[in-house]
């Protein structure tokens, strides 16, 4: 049985930023709103759809009692620029097959009840207030993640996993709602938490020249017999540009939350549930969905790659492709060094970070101190005239992906309420039913390679019902050659949008 999941691909009650709109569907003579791409209006997305979508387009005829171009077909019209034409149906084709597409609808599921106009808030600026509680909150959740995976691969996104639960948060109450402000914003309330997010997910997806994406959905059942409170949506709306999509929990919709997923990452991450998960997919109430996608290329690009060992957690050489170059950013402390690489435009980098020699990546990533690290990455050391000095760096090119669930481990870290069934206090969503968080499911993947870097995330929460000083003219190594942790940090505020650690090279 699925548990009530807050996750970062985490399906999240609600999903965070840069959300597809919501469709405006077409009525059907009998009042009732069609659902964007099904042409036959059996309410599935399907082959048939296209098949009639392209007999339509070539006949220009009425085809089974749909006239081509009329107002009542404009489900069809796919791309949203006012006629039905071989693009659409080209579009649907790329849905169905699971390739990536943008459309300005959202194909395959209907918006509950009507559009939303509701302002975006313009959010607060990014201070200790916020800065000191997200990193504590992010390193937890890479800490913990790394202990439940021990030498393995590991990549969690903080603001993803945040993102989502702070959207859940918004229809909590109780002792419920004070559990979870405190894992996510030590003193801080939801009002403030989400003023935070906000600015920060907005400013960061503003960048000019690396890409950074994130959206967000809520997913609601429509086999449930309640509907969800308008505050709660509003304030989701607001804050989040989150959108909900009211659909029968099926083979179908479970397709097609795989497909909205795989779209807003770029196809990264091509889905979140398995077809043997239908019979979990169809207990659900709801699901929270975020997720985050970026691509930065470097700003100083790499010109080749050459052979070097790599020496895994286990002790193992293994050849593989390595990146070398010059920096200018170095980070020295007692128990390890590093290196900050810009992407274009500067707006983000990525950070490596090597434990001394001899020391073990487990042991070094169980005593990293949120606090320092911070301190430390946002303060790099540079060359001066009076310290002059050059960073050689060098770390394997690497593709991995990650997936673990919360749930234990939000709960452990001081908000056990929201995925008890029994004190669970989610009445800022409905009162006409007891809802509480069965899991939360994390998925992210990464690809580094001698042109830049390609990162995503998924966080999905599923709910259910009750039922040092440097010499001179010093040439320093940076030699990425054992285990190390890295990260993607916002470079305006230090804070890390993606931490992992590589314990062994995967480059196939």
């Amino acid at each position: 049985m699925l548990k009530k999941i807050v996750a970062s691909v985490m399906a999240v009650l609600l999903t965070f930023g840069g959300v597809v709109p919501a469709a405006t569907c077409a009525d059907d003579g009998a009042g009732n709103a069609k659902i964007i791409g099904d042409m036959n209006g059996d309410k599935v997305v399907n082959t048939y759809d296209l098949i009639m979508l392209r007999q339509l387009i070539d006949s220009k005829e009425y085809i089974y009692g749909f006239a081509a171009y009329d107002e009542n077909n404009m489900n069809m019209d796919l791309d949203n620029d006012g006629c039905i034409s071989s693009k659409d149906a080209d579009g649907l084709s790329d849905f169905l097959m699971g390739k990536p597409v943008s459309f300005a609808v959202r194909i395959g599921s209907q918006p509950l009840g009507k559009d939303m106009n509701i302002e975006a808030a313009e959010g607060r600026e990014t201070d200790e207030k916020f800065s000191e509680p997200y990193m504590d909150f992010g390193m937890e959740l890479f800490r913990r993640s790394a202990a439940e995976n021990k030498s393995k691969n590991v990549l969690v996104s903080p603001v993803s996993v945040m993102t989502a639960l702070a959207m859940t948060a918004n229809g909590a109450n109780g002792e419920t709602l004070a559990e979870m402000e405190k894992v996510l914003g030590g003193e801080l309330k939801m009002e403030d938490i989400n003023e935070y997010l906000s600015y920060f997910d907005r400013r960061v997806t503003g960048a000019k020249y690396s890409t950074l994406n994130i959206a967000n959905s809520i997913w609601f059942n429509a086999n449930r017999n309640y509907d969800l409170k308008e505050e709660f949506l509003s304030t989701d709306m607001r804050y989040y540009n989150a959108p909900l999509y009211k659909v029968l929990f099926d083979m179908a919709a479970m397709q097609d939350v795989n497909n909205w997923v795989m779209k807003n990452t770029k196809g990264m991450i091509k889905k979140v549930f398995e077809d043997a998960d239908e019979p979990l997919f169809e207990e659900l109430a709801m699901c929270l969905i975020n997720t985050l996608y970026f691509h930065g290329d470097w700003a100083k690009e790499y010109e080749s790659t050459y052979k070097a060992d790599f020496t895994d957690v286990n002790g193992n050489k293994k050849s593989v492709d390595f990146l070398g170059g010059d920096e200018h950013y170095y980070y020295e402390t007692d128990s390890y060094t590093g290196f900050r690489k810009n992407y274009s435009g500067n707006e983000f980098s990525f950070v490596g970070i090597l434990p001394n020699e001899g020391t073990d990546i487990n042991e070094f990533i169980a005593g990293l101190d949120a606090e320092e690290l911070l301190k430390t990455i946002s303060k790099p050391i540079v060359p001066t005239p009076e310290n002059e000095f050059t960073v050689i760096a060098r770390m394997p090119e690497f593709k991995n992906e990650f997936s673990i669930k919360m749930k234990d481990m939000l709960s452990d870290m001081g908000m056990p309420s929201a995925f008890d069934e029994g004190s669970a206090d989610f009445s800022g969503m409905t009162d006409e039913a007891k809802l509480y968080i069965d899991e939360v499911l994390h998925k992210t993947a990464i690809e580094l390679n001698k042109n830049g870097t390609s990162a995503a995330a998924v966080t999905v929460i599923m709910t259910k019902e009750n039922a040092a000083i440097m010499q001179p003219e010093k040439k320093i190594y940076v030699d990425m050659n054992r285990p190390f942790v890295y990260m993607i940090i916002d470079n305006n505020t230090s804070l890390p949008l993606f931490i992992g650690a590589v314990t062994e090279v995967n480059q196939g």
